[in-house]
C-alpha cells in the first residue's frame, strides 16, 4: 500500500504540467461524481428494497430504463434544459466541470442502486431479524447490514469512478479535459 502511493506521489511529482492537469480533472470529475451519486443511490435502494412505499415499483421500472439509456441522450437534454439556450437557462449554471460532475452523477444513480440493491438483498435477513428483537430498526441497519453492505458499496464507488474517467462525451461537451480524452 505504501509503496504504491510512493510510486503515484514519485510519478505526480515527476510528471509535466499538462498530465498533472490531466490527472486532478480525472480525480475531481470521479471524486465528485461519486460523492453526488452514492449516498442517493444508497437511499433510493434502501427506499427501494427496504421499505413498502407506494410507488417503489414504479420507480424501480425507471432506474432500469434509466440504464440503457445513453449518457449522450442524457447529456443532451441537460443541455436542452440549462445549457445556454435551454428552456430554463441562465449564464453559468451549466457550464465547465460542475456540469460534467452533475450530468455524471444523475447518469450514475441508476448503477449505484443496482449494485447496492443486490448487496442489500445479500444481506441475511435471519441476522436482522434477531437483531431487531434487541433494537431499533435504524440501529440494526447501522450494526448489522450497513457492515455486510460494504462490498457493495465499494462495487458501486468503483464502479461510478472508472467509468465516469473513462467517458468522453460528457467531459467533451463541457470542455473539461481528462484522461481520457488524450
Amino acid at each position: 500500500g505504501l509503496l504504491a502511493i510512493g510510486a503515484l506521489l514519485l510519478l505526480w511529482f515527476s510528471a509535466g504540467e499538462r498530465v498533472r492537469l490531466l490527472a486532478t480533472n480525472t480525480v475531481v470529475l470521479a471524486a465528485g461524481t461519486c460523492a453526488l451519486s452514492l449516498p442517493l443511490g444508497v437511499l433510493l435502494a434502501f427506499l427501494l428494497v427496504r421499505t413498502d412505499l407506494p410507488g417503489r415499483r414504479g420507480v424501480a421500472v425507471l432506474l432500469v430504463l434509466l440504464l440503457f439509456l445513453p449518457i449522450y441522450v442524457q447529456a443532451a437534454a441537460w443541455q436542452a434544459a440549462l445549457g445556454v439556450q435551454g428552456v430554463f437557462a441562465r449564464q453559468g449554471i451549466l457550464d465547465g466541470m460542475p456540469a460534467a460532475i452533475w450530468i455524471h452523477a444523475v447518469a450514475a444513480v441508476p448503477w449505484v442502486v443496482a449494485i447496492v440493491a443486490a448487496g442489500l438483498l445479500l444481506v441475511e435477513p435471519e441476522l436482522e431479524e434477531k437483531a431487531l428483537l434487541d433494537a431499533s430498526p435504524w440501529r440494526v441497519s447501522l450494526s448489522v447490514t450497513l457492515p455486510r453492505l460494504w462490498p457493495a458499496l465499494l462495487a458501486a464507488a468503483l464502479w461510478v469512478a472508472i467509468t465516469t474517467a473513462g467517458e468522453i462525451v460528457v467531459t467533451d461537451l463541457f470542455q473539461v479535459r481528462t484522461y481520457a480524452e488524450e
